[in-house]
Order: structure tokens, then sequence, then C-alpha cells
């Protein structure tokens, strides 16, 4: 799935704070104020390691990541106030058979065509040093507010990233659903570290979005969290 917002920006100084709902097909959302400035966000998320094209409420070439890469490259290509980000998800653990063969292969793919990935449930599936090795293939940033350091509470990868498109600031974070600790194996995440869920993950994701508004001086905030 690959959703679209269309975001045009007023320079009223005010900021919006958006998230992103994942919608059939390439539907776009839009918001619209008096501004000029168009930018456009793809968003994806829970790939699973479906590499090849599947059968999906009745259509027989759903998905493949070569469909994706395709897809996303000749936008940007074509349009330079384009962002990409996957809401994570990226690996599945025997769920096709591929990432028990490939890993996270094609996680380096995406290079120069995702801006940013959201930690999802599923990076830790075969365990923390083959998401480090994974990680340092990719040369956009992995974000999540929801993993910290259990001694410190702070966090285990950046928790937001700011990009700037044709002078507009976007702040893009993320966060973890509360069911993490329950569906990620605790022995598969790295030593010293736990999930933050519930009000303490609440106020952690009020104090990023405040972050970005006033210390990163964002004009838009969006979640790209595998919140569930």
């Amino acid at each position: 799935m690959i959703n679209s917002l269309l975001v045009q920006r007023s320079y009223w100084g005010s900021l919006a704070t958006l998230l992103l709902l994942l919608l059939a097909g390439c539907q776009p959302v839009t918001m619209q104020t008096d501004g000029a400035t168009t930018v456009d966000i793809y968003h994806f998320s829970d790939y699973h390691s479906h590499a090849l094209p599947g059968f999906a409420e009745g259509d027989a070439s759903r998905g493949g990541i070569a469909r994706v890469l395709g897809l996303l490259a000749t936008v940007k290509a074509t349009n330079p106030n384009m962002l990409a980000f996957s809401g994570g998800d990226m690996m599945n653990l025997s769920n096709p058979i591929w990432s028990d063969v490939y890993t996270c292969t094609e996680w380096s793919w995406f290079n120069g065509v995702v801006d940013g990935m959201a930690l999802g449930n599923h990076e830790f599936d075969y365990g923390g040093e083959a998401f480090s090795d994974c990680a340092n293939h990719t040369t956009y940033p992995l974000l999540s507010s929801g993993l910290v350091y259990s001694d410190t509470a702070q966090p285990y990868l950046p928790e937001y990233e700011v990009y700037e498109v044709d002078g507009v600031r976007i702040g893009v974070f993320a966060v973890a659903g509360d069911d993490f600790p329950r569906i990620v194996r605790p022995e598969l995440i790295p030593a010293n570290t736990r999930w933050l869920i519930g009000e303490e993950k609440l106020a952690r994701a009020a104090e990023i979005v405040e972050t970005l508004r006033n210390e990163e001086a964002a004009d838009i905030v969006i979640s790209i969290g595998h919140q569930s």
C-alpha cells in the first residue's frame, strides 16, 4: 500500500500535525491552504518481505518490491518536492521465506528513494545484531521514540528528523505500538532496552512534537510510526 499526501502550506507560521493513514492503492489525502508550496508525501507500511507481486482483493499483481521502487523512484526523479517514508515491518521471519534467505537486502535498494523509515515490530525478527547490520546499509534514517535504554530512557534510535522542501520545514517522528512488548520477543531486542508504551509513550510523543514546533521550527509535523 502506498499513500500520497499532498500538503499546501500558507506562510502564517502555525503548525499542522498530520497522521498519515494508509489507503488502498495510491489515493491522495490532501490538505490545502492559501499558500503556493506543494509537498507530495508518499507513505507505505507493512511490506513484510513480500518481494514478489501477489494476489489480493481480486488483483493478481498487487505489491512487489520492484513495482514500489519503480513508482517511488520515478516520482522522485521528476518531483523535487516529494518525500517518501516507510512505516516499518520491512522484514518478516518465515512469512514469506524471502527474508529467511536474504534478510534485509532490499533495504539498501531504497537508498536515495526513501527519506526515512519507522521501526516496526518485525525489525528485530532476526535479533539485534541482524537489525544493526541492516541499519548500517541504509542512508536514510531509521526512526523510533519507542525503544529506549532501560537505565536512562534515552532513545536507541533517532526519534525524529527534519526535512526542508522548498522552504517548508517538515518534522517527522515515529512511535511504537502498545502491543510491541507482547509481540516482539524480549530476547530479540538489544540488551538493556525496553519499549515505551501507554501514557509514557504519549508523553514522549508530546515532547517530540513540542521540540519540533518550538526548537526545530517545523511548519508541519508528521507521525510515520508503527502505531497499532
